[in-house]
């Protein structure tokens, strides 16, 4: 299968039902008995449309596909406490199981 390219960029308002259908790797998860935090079904809306709009929600796309998705914050007091602003902190990183480990493939 050829792919045209690989991309991330900051997701959109309108792109929120495209993110949540990448949901699909939460029940991966659960169904490989692999131990996680996150739960199909488990994402707050509202706490997602509040990240795309501070500009840290991103979604990877494969050909204009949505098959990824991160959020980038730049502090995060509730896990690591106040901070000097020396580096980034990844939440939700999440890829569609059939891109799973198939990066090298796409470039």
């Amino acid at each position: 299968m050829a792919h045209d390219h690989v991309k991330v960029v900051p997701t959109k308002p309108e792109d929120i039902d495209s993110v949540f259908g990448i949901d699909e790797a939460t029940s991966w998860l659960q169904e490989h008995n692999i131990p996680a935090v996150w739960k199909p079904g488990g994402f707050s809306r509202q706490a997602l449309l509040d990240q795309i709009l501070q500009g840290e929600a991103h979604i990877g796309l494969v050909d204009e596909k949505p098959v990824g998705t991160l959020t980038l914050q730049w502090a995060d007091p509730i896990f690591w406490g106040e901070r000097q602003p020396d580096a980034g902190y990844v939440h939700k990183l999440a890829v569609k199981p059939a891109y799973a480990g198939r990066i090298s493939e796409l470039r």
